[in-house]
C-alpha cells in the first residue's frame, strides 16, 4: 500500500487550506471523510504556524536509560540539551528542552533527540510527555483564564483520548501523576465567572498540586507580557499526555495545547456553545474508562472550535480517532497513524 498516495486522497475531498465546519457534515459526507481520514498518516511538519511569541518546552521521559551515550549524542545537536535522572522510574531519564518557539531548526533538533533517546532507553509510552506553554499567552486577562477553565472542563474527556497518542489508554501511573481536573475547573468557573475575581484567586482555586492533568503551580502573577522579557519557568504545564519517542505526535500535542489556549483568548470563543455543551455534561460522571471511548460529534465540535484550517483538524482527529478502537487495559497500542517522510 502506498501511504503517500493515500495521503493525497483526503485533499481531493476537502482542501487542507480551507476551514470546513466538519461537525455540520451530513451523514454521507461524514462517512466519506472518516474513511479517508483512516487512510491518512501524519507526517512531521517543518513548522506549525504558531506565533513566535508563544514559547513552549517539552519533557521527554523514558525508562532504562543509558545516560552517557544519550548526553554524548545530544551535544552534537545542541549544547544546551542533556538528559537528567527521572527518579520515579527504574533507571528513568528525561530530556527537558529549554523554552522553544516554532521553527524548523527546533523541530529538527527535537526529532533527533527523540531518535537518540529511542536508541539508548526504553518504554517512553509508559511515562509522561509533559508540555509547558509560557503563561504570557494569557497576559493578566482573567477572562482568558476563565474561558480556558470552562473549555477544559467541557472537553477534558476528548483531550485525554487524544493525549494517549500511540496508545489506546492512559499510562499506568496517569491518575497518580496527572489526575483529571474536570470537576475542579467546573467548580472554579462557577465560583468566579460572575464576579470580578483577581487572577491570583482564580489560579489558587484551580491549583491542587503539580500532579494534575494541567499543573498551574508554575503560574506566577502578575504575568509579564513582554515577548523579549518573558519570565522563565512561568508556565502552564500539560501533564496528561502519554510519553512517546514519536516526534510527530509530540508536534501534534504541542499544537493542540497552543490552539486551545489561543482559542480561549480569541474573539471567536463561542461562550454560548461551550456553556451549552458543558451544561449537557455537568451531571455526567466521567471515570477514566469513559475517557477511553470515542465521542464522535464532540470531537468534531472541538476541532471546529479551536482549529482554523482543515489540515490541523485532520491531524487532531486522526490522533483522536486512531483506528476507532477502544482500549480497556493499560499500554494497549493503537494501530500506527504516523510515518516518517521518505526522501527520494
Amino acid at each position: 500500500m502506498n501511504n503517500n498516495n493515500n495521503n493525497l486522497e483526503i485533499f481531493k475531498f476537502i482542501s487542507p487550506f480551507s476551514n470546513d465546519r466538519l461537525s455540520s457534515f451530513d451523514n454521507n459526507d461524514l462517512k466519506q471523510f472518516l474513511l479517508l481520514l483512516e487512510k491518512y498518516y501524519l507526517e512531521m511538519r517543518n513548522v506549525l504556524g504558531i506565533d513566535k511569541n508563544i514559547t513552549f518546552g517539552m519533557e521527554l521521559e523514558f525508562i532504562y536509560a543509558s545516560f552517557e551515550p544519550i548526553n554524548r549524542n545530544l551535544k552534537l545537536i545542541n549544547d544546551s540539551w542533556y538528559v537528567k535522572e527521572e527518579i520515579i522510574y527504574d533507571d528513568g531519564g528525561e530530556i527537558a528542552t529549554p523554552p522553544l518557539n516554532d521553527s524548523s531548526k527546533n523541530w529538527y533538533d527535537f526529532a533527533t533527540a527523540c531518535d537518540i533517546a529511542k536508541c539508548y532507553s526504553n518504554y517512553a509510552n509508559k511515562c509522561g510527555g509533559h508540555i509547558h506553554i509560557g503563561s504570557q499567552i494569557f497576559e493578566d486577562n482573567s477572562n482568558y483564564w476563565l474561558n480556558f477553565i470552562l473549555f477544559w472542563a467541557t472537553y477534558e474527556h476528548i483531550a485525554f483520548r487524544f493525549g494517549y497518542g500511540e496508545l489506546l489508554t492512559g499510562r499506568h501511573q496517569l491518575l497518580e501523576y496527572a489526575f483529571p481536573v474536570k470537576d475542579i475547573l467546573n467548580n472554579a468557573y462557577i465560583l468566579h465567572s460572575n464576579k470580578n475575581s483577581f487572577l491570583k484567586d482564580i489560579i489558587k482555586s484551580i491549583n491542587y498540586g503539580r500532579n494534575q492533568a494541567i499543573n498551574f503551580q508554575n503560574v506566577k502573577t502578575p504575568i509579564i507580557n513582554n515577548d523579549k522579557n518573558f519570565e522563565e519557568n512561568n508556565t502552564i504545564e500539560f501533564r496528561f499526555f502519554n510519553g512517546t519517542y514519536d516526534s510527530i505526535i509530540w508536534q501534534n500535542n504541542v499544537l493542540f495545547a497552543v490552539k486551545m489556549l489561543e482559542y480561549a483568548k480569541s474573539s471567536r470563543f463561542d461562550l454560548e456553545l461551550v456553556c451549552s455543551r458543558n451544561d449537557g455534561l455537568f451531571w455526567k460522571k466521567f471515570d477514566l474508562a469513559s475517557y477511553n471511548k470515542i465521542y464522535l460529534r464532540q470531537a468534531l465540535e472541538l476541532a471546529d472550535l479551536i482549529y482554523t484550517n482543515n489540515l490541523d483538524k485532520i491531524y487532531f482527529l486522526r490522533q483522536y480517532f486512531k483506528s476507532f478502537e477502544i482500549g480497556s487495559e493499560y499500554g494497549m497500542l493503537a494501530k500506527p497513524f504516523t510515518r516518517k517522510k521518505i526522501n527520494n
